[in-house]
């Protein structure tokens, strides 16, 4: 397991894919997948765009292209379209960011 800290830039999913893109500190744009079951600080997120009406269980303290995350992510050698990706089903925020423990993969 694997761990990128920066701000969320991109957050959407649709169509059962979703994508979470980070820029850390060295202004690197980290493009993760999302996987089908995600959450953040521990919690499940069934929302498929922050802001929208529709979506409820968005936590009001994380703003896309604000907020500092911590994303924990593994790699799927075989991936998107057979080419390696990067895939998480976390998002931390704040003390949960050093607090959450993750087994690996």
């Amino acid at each position: 397991m694997y761990t990128v800290t920066g701000v969320l830039t991109w957050y959407f999913v649709g169509n059962g894919a979703a994508a979470i893109r980070v820029r850390d500190q060295a202004g690197k744009e980290w493009d993760i997948y999302g996987a089908r079951t995600r959450s953040i600080n521990g919690v499940p997120i069934r929302c498929g765009w922050p802001g929208d009406s529709t979506c409820t269980d968005w936590p009001s303290n994380v703003v896309v292209g604000t907020t500092v995350v911590t994303v924990s992510y593994w790699i799927d050698p075989s991936g998107f379209g057979g080419n390696q990706c990067l895939v998480s089903d976390q998002i931390d925020v704040g003390t949960q960011a050093r607090a959450h423990k993750r087994k690996p993969r």
